[in-house]
């Protein structure tokens, strides 16, 4: 996996994890997805050109935290 698309899984993970603390995990895949969003937003204004695949790296980063949070929170039960 290219160190791009690494960087980006790990920030939709820490978003997730984050805003899962901060509220609830609903809020916390809703800012990976956003924070997905928005940052290839700024790549196509800054620089001509989003990549879907590191919006989608990043929304998959923030599934993994949101599927480990509900493990968690499952076993804890």
């Amino acid at each position: 996996m290219p160190y791009d698309k690494k960087l980006h899984f790990i920030a939709g993970f820490v978003l997730c994890i984050i805003f899962t603390f901060i509220s609830d995990p609903i809020t916390g895949i809703g800012a990976a997805i956003c924070g997905g969003i928005m940052k290839e937003c700024y790549d196509q204004y800054t620089y001509d050109g989003a990549d879907w695949k590191d919006m989608l790296v990043t929304w998959l980063g923030g599934c993994a935290a949101f599927t480990l949070i509900a493990l968690v929170n499952y076993w804890r039960s």
